[in-house]
């Protein structure tokens, strides 16, 4: 009737603790109590049990007592077991009872080894896979007995799990996609414009040839890091860009190279220096990139507007990128060719005028013109003032490489001040590496982490914005089996 319990250590029922002991109350009173035995029975067959039952103990103090062996006194069985324990107490007749177990007794006579298959329980699975796969698991699945399948293309409003489609190039980027969201199902794939863009802004937000140096030495540390080698090739190609766009931007580890002997004057003619109409001519090729980082968004846009809702029902955003991207490649190109101005004119008239049709009177042919018009006039604000902070963003790649490359510089040169004027050697020497070397791992932290999280914040708010990325698309888990 009792046991020691494998975790408690301690005397509990092994059974139904509702049994009636052999020999009544006066068996309760042995020694041992390990040595009590009650009245259960159970059926069973080939080592499965098919029936279990007992005697029920039906005096209320002889259950009092039972429970007592356990530490549950009186009270606890009142509180615990109320309907029983009152039920009993208005004279209860000696009974008993047993349950069959009819399900097991047809797993036996069925001969499976357990009882949902031999209830012939159905199990419905909803899921998805790669439309290449389709062939070959259709043939796995049907290779399998007593399977039905349905197997059909997969639609928008099933919001179907994406799994990217990248080259070798585009795939170490594809973290970074993921940081924002995977596409929905009939969404462009945004990873092949965020690895160049992220890349060229990484490198000019660092800015350092030397830096970028320092970051493909980390890249081949991190290939025999365990959980980090997988971003070893994210962080050379990340340290490659920053040494080409580094030395463009003429700053070896703060040191200006374009004011060196020892760098060739034919290789300074390829570094970007001097002002253009005035202003730093690296600051001005930031907001040129910030053009058209923006233009290929809204390009994107049109095209994926165009695929998802149809020619006629896009002409708005088609009239915007008409203006927008048409007025800057005819502005680049009137500039570099120097065409005619009277032809330049006509061209952005034209442009002007067909941009305002769709903008203003086509932005939602199923409308009213008149509230197409209002609609126009709205947009036009939200556009105009959003587009001209979206390209004031892009200054923050001239500030912060030219605040690292300052920064940088003030490290060498708070070294140098320590150092001997006749350059001899002197204990002061290994006071200047200390500083350099500390001052340049600082500064190489800081500008890794504004390059990171800068050219994010372009890609994840000017680009999407102005490109209607949504970006709530699930990524692709395929089914595996837990080992």
């Amino acid at each position: 009737m009792y046991e020691i319990g494998e975790e408690s250590g301690e005397l509990e029922f092994c059974h139904n603790p509702f049994s009636m002991p052999q020999g009544g109350a006066e068996a309760l009173d042995a020694e041992d109590p390990l040595s009590i035995l009650a009245y259960q029975y159970d059926l069973v067959c080939n080592g499965v049990e098919l029936s279990s039952g007992a005697v029920r103990n039906h005096d209320p103090e002889i259950m009092v007592k039972a429970f007592k062996l356990v530490g549950l006194g009186e009270d606890d069985v009142k509180a615990k077991f109320p309907a029983m324990y009152n039920a009993f107490c208005y004279g209860a007749p000696p009974h008993a009872g047993i349950a069959p177990g009819v399900d097991r007794m047809i797993m036996l006579l069925a001969g499976e080894s357990s009882i949902k298959e031999a209830e012939s329980t159905i199990e419905v699975f909803t899921g998805f896979a790669p439309a290449e796969m389709r062939s070959d698991l259709c043939a796995k699945l049907d290779a399998q007995d007593g399977l039905y399948y349905i197997a059909e293309d997969a639609k928008v409003e099933d919001n179907p799990p994406i799994a990217l489609k990248n080259n070798w190039f585009t795939r170490m980027f594809a973290v970074l996609t993921d940081l924002y969201g995977r596409p929905v199902y009939n969404e462009f794939d945004p990873t092949p414009y965020i690895s160049v863009f992220f890349m060229l802004f990484f490198a000019m937000c660092m800015g350092d040839a030397g830096y970028g140096i320092l970051l493909i030495i980390i890249s081949f540390l991190l290939k025999k890091a365990k959980g980090a080698a997988k971003f070893a090739p994210l962080v050379l190609t990340l340290g490659i860009a920053t040494v080409v766009v580094g030395f463009l931007l003429h700053t070896f580890f703060g040191i200006d190279i374009s004011q060196v002997s020892w760098i060739p004057e034919g290789a300074k003619k390829f570094m970007i220096t001097g002002k253009i109409a005035g202003y730093d001519a690296q600051m001005v090729l930031s907001l040129a990139i910030g053009v058209v980082h923006i233009c290929i968004a809204m390009t994107v846009k049109a095209v994926y507007a165009v695929k998802k809702n149809g020619f006629a029902n896009s002409l708005g955003t088609i009239g915007w990128t008409l203006l927008i991207v048409g007025g800057v490649i005819v502005g680049a190109i009137a500039l570099g060719a120097n065409l005619d101005k009277s032809l330049v004119k006509t061209i952005v008239i034209v442009l002007g005028i067909v941009s305002a049709i769709g903008i203003f009177l086509l932005n939602d042919i199923h409308r009213n013109p008149l509230k197409n018009i209002g609609s126009g006039l709205w947009e036009t604000y939200n556009t105009v003032t959003g587009l001209l902070g979206d390209v004031l963003s892009y200054i923050r790649l001239y500030a912060l490489g030219l605040a690292g490359g300052m920064l940088g510089a003030a490290f060498n040169q708070l070294g140098g001040m320590l150092l001997p004027e006749d350059g001899g050697f002197s204990v002061m020497w290994i006071f200047f590496i200390l500083i350099v070397v500390f001052g340049h791992v600082l500064n190489l932290a800081m500008c890794c982490l504004g390059a990171f999280v800068h050219p994010l914040r372009l890609n994840f708010l000017e680009f999407f914005k102005n490109s209607g990325y949504e970006g709530s698309g699930k990524t692709y888990k395929p089914l595996t089996t837990n080992k």
